[in-house]
């Protein structure tokens, strides 16, 4: 779906293709771990709503801890929202990054990593495992972003031990100008519930 087409949608709209969006991407995120480690029998209940916890996505796969590139982007969001690993580094290149950081600190929690990810390295090239790994290693309520080699962007909204997922498409352009596109000042988070009782 194109920029156009997607602001074309009312929000009613958008609100009523998540769950369907997220469903899908915990079935993608469990495919993928799964075939990170094929003797790992899923669990024969998967939860019928748009999040799970981080303890129901440890009972269906084993999903791989962080590897070495993501404890580093983990550490460096300490400073900023934005970690660009330096083998993407002509991707966003430095003299383009404070105008991006300011954009993202202007709204809600966000922390963005832009980095490579292929079948041998340590999260077996599954971008969605990486994001869960990353948003553990973090720690803190709010949407983690993973940008790949490929524009491939795997997103999850956290907030304590609960995942949300999020369809995102990298728009085409310069990162520097699709990222605050992205995820503007007043984007809206896909928080669980209150009324849920997650700890």
């Amino acid at each position: 779906m194109s920029p156009d087409e997607q602001e074309s949608q009312t929000p009613g709209q958008r609100s009523h293709l998540l769950p369907a969006i997220a469903i899908g991407l915990v079935a993608g995120v469990l495919a993928g771990a799964l075939d990170w480690n094929s003797s790992r029998e899923p669990a024969d209940e998967r939860p019928d709503r748009s999040w799970a916890t981080r303890q129901e996505l440890a009972d269906y796969a084993d999903l791989p801890p962080a590897d070495d590139r993501i404890l580093e982007a983990a550490a460096a969001l300490e400073e900023a929202p934005l970690y660009v690993d330096p083998a993407l580094s002509h991707m966003l290149p430095p003299d383009e990054r404070a105008a991006v950081i300011e954009a993202l600190d202007a709204g809600p929690p966000i922390y963005v990593v832009i980095a490579p990810f292929i079948r041998q390295d340590g999260m077996g090239g599954n971008t969605d495992a990486a994001v869960i790994a990353l948003s553990d290693e973090v720690g803190r309520d709010g949407h983690y972003v993973i940008i790949d080699q490929d524009r491939h962007a795997s997103s999850v909204d956290r907030y304590g031990d609960a995942l949300t997922w999020l369809g995102a498409s990298v728009y085409d352009g310069r990162l520097s100008s699709v990222i605050p596109r992205m995820y503007p000042p007043d984007r809206r988070t896909q928080w669980i519930p209150e009324d849920n009782d997650v700890d």
